[in-house]
């Protein structure tokens, strides 16, 4: 199952188990249902599928209005960019009414990290840190398919607003959790590195990890996928993190530059981390010499379409 499938497969099932549950977002009704993650819905559920206009602020604060009277509202913004006009309803109103009057906000919103042929420099933020520090906000980001299925499944029980951060770089993988976490290595429980990662920085991270391996390191790659809580860093030996955010310069941390993304894809490929960064990293921090060598790229990691 492809990550975009988990997606399609776990909306469909929400709405078929829940009448209360509404899809709602530009595109949803599209043939090509939000890269495929919306497809079947409008239909198998044409009153419950809504094609949004043009009005993030209002979208917004009409789920919460929603959520408040009983519906399970899911809002998709094919741009994280775009999400930024949602945020005076999500922080203000989603993340506070739990808390001020008890009442339970059962409400998803879904943001698209944009990357794949040069966004550029407001086609491609994502806010997941941001949004991490938001009080009464459950952020996630899943890797897997497996994994979004468990997260999404999850957000619905929540009574407090959820936002799932979605790399699109992602919607044509189907890691297999089985290749995360290092599993192979919790017997003695020690590595040469943990790499943890956030969103798409997996892929990187899982074909860097796969040249370590070959020169006869012990690697795990660790997905963060829950924000707002501890990293799930469970193996002894050194931490590297690897974002996918710009962040400023901190050890043990390896991020895009503390700037905007250029536009091209030229500048996207310099902007992100690279598996040979990845590479030169962990030989860094196990304080070994970096072999130069070039690490090879899974090509399944290639996303094509503009929207």
């Amino acid at each position: 199952m492809l990550y975009r499938e988990a997606i399609a497969e776990v909306t469909l099932s929400a709405m078929r188990a829940d009448p209360n549950v509404v899809l709602l977002g530009q595109g949803v009704t599209d043939a090509k249902g939000v890269f495929g993650t919306c497809l079947g819905a409008a239909q198998e559920f044409p009153g419950r599928c809504i094609e949004a206009p043009v009005s993030e602020t209002m979208l917004t604060g009409a789920c919460v209005g929603l959520a408040m009277e009983g519906y399970k509202p899911i809002l998709v913004h094919a741009r994280a960019d775009w999400s930024l006009l949602s945020f005076e309803h999500l922080i203000n109103t989603g993340a506070k009414i739990p808390f001020l009057h008890d009442k339970p906000i059962p409400f998803i919103m879904r943001v698209l990290v944009g990357r794949g042929w040069g966004q550029g420099p407001v086609h491609s933020q994502s806010f997941h840190h941001m949004l991490a520090e938001i009080p009464g906000l459950n952020v996630v980001m899943p890797v897997t398919p497996q994994g979004y299925l468990e997260h999404f499944r999850w957000a619905l029980g929540r009574s407090s607003p959820t936002v799932i951060i979605e790399p699109r770089r992602l919607y044509e993988t189907s890691i297999a959790t089985e290749r995360l976490h290092g599993l192979e290595y919790m017997k003695d429980g020690w590595c040469h590195v943990n790499i943890v990662t956030l969103g798409d920085a997996a892929l990187d991270a899982l074909d860097a990890a796969a040249y370590l391996k070959n020169d006869g390191k012990k690697v795990s790659v660790i997905p963060w996928q829950t924000l707002g809580h501890p990293a799930p860093v469970l193996l002894a030996g050194p931490v590297l993190t690897v974002d996918i955010a710009p962040r400023r310069p901190q050890p043990g941390l390896l991020a895009p530059p503390f700037l905007p993304q250029g536009v091209s894809e030229v500048y996207e490929k310099a902007w992100y981390v690279t598996p040979e960064a990845i590479v030169k990293a962990a030989y860094q921090l196990m304080k070994k010499p970096y072999p130069s060598v070039e690490v090879e790229a899974t090509p399944e990691r290639v996303f094509t379409e503009a929207f």
